[in-house]
């Protein structure tokens, strides 16, 4: 929607940045995802998982659908990942 106090042409320079900036992030993370993957056989969201699931207190309740809030992941992708982890047994060397 756009807001009638912003000028259309400021309106459409943000819109334009904002855009910009989504592709930018999106390369970023697929290039990293890339790297990752190439070096370790992670990607960036399954080293998320590990870190927070080293990170965490010995009293901290973590579940998959508390690490699937922390990531912004719907809770069915955080359960194949975790499938993915343990099949590849790298979550065993936490």
């Amino acid at each position: 929607m756009s807001d009638p106090s912003v000028p259309a042409k400021t309106q459409s320079s943000q819109e334009r940045l904002y855009f910009l900036l989504q592709v930018a992030a999106h390369r970023l993370k697929t290039e990293a995802d890339a790297a990752l993957v190439k070096n370790a056989g992670l990607t960036t969201t399954q080293v998320a998982v590990l870190n927070l699931v080293r990170a965490k207190e010995p009293d901290e309740e973590l579940n998959q659908r508390t690490l699937a809030r922390a990531l912004r992941q719907n809770e069915s992708a955080m359960t194949a990942m975790i499938s993915i982890l343990q099949r590849t047994q790298i979550s065993q060397m936490i």
